[in-house]
């Protein structure tokens, strides 16, 4: 099971182990995950593409595919086109798609909630 993780400078967190805590970021516009075992659907790609992260460095991208993340609600969240980087510390997922795709993201307090037309989808806590 999977808990999504809230990131920048603050994180949901259930896990302490972070190949299997993912962390929403708001800057990011693409969902990357280090971990192939993470990948629903897979799909290589080609040799020189690569990441460009907001401290100007890159990393290789080795393939793209589909991440299932099951909540404790029980709901499952699906990402689809997430970067397989294993270069990168943490499974990101991207804010800014799932507000492209309709989620409603509501940080709260010392917690983050995650919402679909107006159905709850999942929560997690903060955690720095």
């Amino acid at each position: 099971m999977a808990i999504v993780m809230l990131g920048k400078d603050l994180t949901i967190k259930a896990h302490k182990d972070d190949d299997v805590a993912w962390w929403v970021d708001s800057g990011a516009n693409i969902h990357v995950s280090k971990d192939r075992k993470w990948f629903k659907t897979y799909k290589p790609v080609e040799d020189g593409c690569v990441l460009h992260m907001g401290n100007e460095s890159t990393a290789p991208v080795e393939g793209r595919g589909t991440v299932e993340l099951e909540f404790t609600s029980g709901k499952i969240l699906v990402l689809r086109d997430v970067l397989h980087v294993p270069k990168i510390r943490k499974n990101l997922v991207s804010g800014s798609v799932l507000n492209k795709l309709g989620y409603r993201q509501v940080y709260d307090s010392d917690r983050y909630v995650l919402s679909k037309s107006g159905v709850f989808v999942g929560f997690g806590y903060y955690n720095n």
